[in-house]
Order: structure tokens, then C-alpha cells, then sequence
């Protein structure tokens, strides 16, 4: 086999024999978080297939983690950078010419949480570090003839406001909460109503109770 290192000749007549090197370059593959795949010696002018195992990692569940955003090949040549499970350039293909070092990069992203004991709340969920994280709570619906609803009267915890939509920077975790207030006005309005009802109600049976005097004294 002269493609083995070793291997055996049957000697029936000279031979000159030569050993033939090829070279190997090495892809030094890093990441400072998860694990990644494509490390180690190739053939000169062969490709190497880089991929990120872990595409985001809670170092802190449920309110920090890190997500990976990119690779930094210096100035290797780049055959293809490939999508997988919406993480761009998660798999990554360079043309081996040399030594490469290649780094994967990762950003930080924050958890906010959003809890209301009324209505329903909108944004909860992961943001990158210093980016605008729109909130907003809807006020419940009030069923015909209810007595009582809630009034918006602001956010409090990591983030304070009194507007039911808003933006916030994200700089941590944060844990914000809608408060509310009872409000009583559907009960004044459906007591205003019942009172006109009451009001109509009383005149038609004074009326109703003035007629028959009214006939008899016109009807002798």
C-alpha cells in the first residue's frame, strides 16, 4: 500500500524508495461558552466545517444568558456561512491555506418579566444587552353590568412609569409589575341608571294611579 506509512515490499529487484510529506495546517477553533466542532489538522487546500454546538446558554437561568452572534475568522478565506435553527452563521466553511484561528462571539442577553394580576401583558421574554424592550398591558374587559373594574395606575419594580405602552432600556434582568387601582365607576353609572329607571318608574305609577280619579271627574 503506498499510501501507508508502513508497508512491505517483496525485493526481486532494486528499488528506490521515497518517503512523500503532504501538508497540514492547523484550525484552532475557541469559544468562550458551549462547545464548537471543527478543531485540528487539515490538508492544505481542503475545507474545514466549523459548527457551534450550544447557539445560547443561561449562565444565570432565567435571567442571564448568552447567545452567539458570529464568528471571527480573521482573515481566513470564507467558502459559506450557513443558517441553522435561525442562528446565522452557526455553521461556518473555510478554505484551509494556512494556520486559522477562528473565535466564536457572543452577546449578552437579559430576561424582562412582566406580571400583572389584571389584564394581560406583552413583552415578556430575552433582549440583547442595551437594547429598547417595548411593554404594554391591555386593562381587563368589564362584563355587562359589573359593579367594579381596575384603573392603570403605573409600572413599578425595575422600571417605573404611569403609561400602559412603553419602551425600556435593557440593561439586567428586570421584574416589572402592572399595578392597579379598583374603580368604582361602572357601579355609579349603573346606579345612575337605576335610579332614572326608578325615577320613570314612580311618575308612570303616579300617573297610572291619577287616571281613574281623572276619568271619573270628567265622566260624572
Amino acid at each position: 500500500n503506498p499510501q501507508a506509512p508502513l508497508t512491505t515490499i517483496t525485493m526481486d529487484q532494486p528499488y528506490v524508495i521515497e518517503a512523500r510529506y503532504k501538508r497540514s495546517f492547523l484550525v484552532n477553533v475557541w469559544t468562550p461558552y458551549g462547545s464548537a466542532t471543527g478543531n485540528g489538522f487539515y490538508d492544505e487546500s481542503s475545507v474545514a466545517q466549523i459548527s457551534i454546538l450550544n447557539p445560547e446558554i443561561e449562565v444565570d437561568p432565567g435571567q442571564e444568558r448568552k447567545g452567539f452572534s458570529g464568528w471571527d475568522s480573521g482573515n481566513a478565506r470564507v467558502l459559506k456561512i450557513e443558517d441553522q435553527d435561525s442562528n446565522a452563521g452557526q455553521n461556518l466553511m473555510l478554505f484551509v491555506d494556512k494556520p486559522i484561528t477562528v473565535t466564536a462571539n457572543w452577546k449578552t442577553q437579559y430576561y424582562v418579566d412582566l406580571t400583572s394580576l389584571q389584564g394581560e401583558t406583552s413583552g415578556s421574554g430575552w433582549y440583547n444587552l442595551g437594547s429598547l424592550a417595548p411593554i404594554s398591558v391591555k386593562k381587563p374587559s368589564t362584563p355587562p353590568g359589573a359593579w367594579l373594574t381596575y384603573a392603570f395606575v403605573g409600572w413599578s419594580g425595575d422600571f417605573e412609569g404611569n403609561l400602559p405602552n412603553a419602551r425600556i432600556v435593557v440593561t439586567g434582568p428586570m421584574r416589572i409589575v402592572a399595578d392597579w387601582r379598583d374603580d368604582y365607576t361602572p357601579a355609579i353609572f349603573n346606579s345612575m341608571i337605576l335610579a332614572g329607571v326608578g325615577a320613570v318608574g314612580f311618575v308612570i305609577f303616579k300617573n297610572t294611579r291619577k287616571r281613574p280619579a281623572l276619568e271619573k271627574a270628567l265622566n260624572p
